[in-house]
């Protein structure tokens, strides 16, 4: 069976593989929306023929050694996700979404193989119980500044996988060469807090400096704008009438790792320049 694009419902589709290698088996579900596979024989069960065991005769306690395909590989998958959010509602308080605990298994899997017989049957990886745990806590977290109108800018943060980002630190410095204002707007001042500017980091003019708690952002979501109401996350800066001047607003925003590991280091932080310094009022 192919599955063809009919939009995302969220849901782990399993197809079936040989144990030994981690190919396609030639029977198994496969396709792009297909997201994980798991052994397509050799599997033990309850039941069935009895040629693992007869039940000393009687039918209920016969078991068999020669469950397969996508019926065999199915519980497989299944018994990976349940233990793997077991662990994630311990450490996020809650379970993964659908598609945050199919982008943890599958990004930590074990590769799917080729099939030399069928080369076009594609089925995704083996799940890694191991590697999915350990992983449980790495998120990789992208920081964007955009400058807007009205004097405001905004800053966004995605979360690129594999897991949930939770519990970390936005960090944001302002910074011009002549004076100016700045207050949030809305409920982003539940979130953020101006802070010390921090030493060492050159001020000729104006600087501020706030410090935004992020309480998370999951995989495959809108990115997050710091706002209860996922409204966007804004400064605005005022200057003041005596201070008027063409000189834009030096943004700098950089996320920390907190407790967890960010793998790509390079995208968490994002400069941008909001706009020449004139009255909004």
């Amino acid at each position: 069976m192919v599955y063809l694009d009919r939009g995302d419902s969220g849901a782990l589709i399993v197809g079936a593989a040989f144990p030994t290698n981690q190919q396609p088996m030639g029977t198994t579900t496969y396709g792009g929306r297909v997201t994980l596979q798991g052994w397509g024989e050799g599997v033990a069960t309850l039941g069935h023929t009895g040629d693992l065991f007869t039940g000393d005769g009687s039918i209920n306690r016969t078991y068999t050694d020669t469950y397969n395909g996508t019926s065999s590989a199915t519980p497989i998958v299944t018994a990976a996700v349940i233990l793997t959010q077991q662990a994630a509602k311990e450490e996020f308080g809650t379970p993964l979404d659908a598609r945050e605990i199919r982008q943890l298994v599958r990004a930590t899997g074990t590769p799917e193989q080729v099939n030399p017989a069928f080369p076009f049957i594609h089925i995704g990886p083996l799940p890694n119980l191991q590697n999915a745990l350990s992983r449980l806590d790495e998120a990789d977290a992208k920081v964007t500044a955009i400058a807007g109108p009205d004097n405001a800018f905004r800053v966004e943060v995605e979360n690129l996988g594999p897991s949930r980002v939770h519990d970390r630190t936005l960090n944001i410095l302002l910074t011009r060469n002549t004076q100016c204002s700045t207050h949030l707007i809305g409920e982003s001042a539940e979130l953020c807090a101006p802070v010390d500017f921090p030493s060492g980091v050159d001020c000729a003019g104006f600087c501020a400096a706030y410090s935004c708690e992020v309480p998370e952002v999951r995989y495959n979501r809108d990115p997050l704008t710091l706002s209860p109401l996922n409204d966007p996350f804004e400064l605005q800066w005022v200057c003041e009438e005596t201070q008027l001047s063409a000189a834009p607003l030096n943004v700098s925003a950089w996320i920390d790792a907190g407790g967890q590991v960010d793998p790509v280091a390079n995208n968490n932080q994002a400069t941008v320049q909001s706009g020449s310094c004139s009255p909004s009022y």
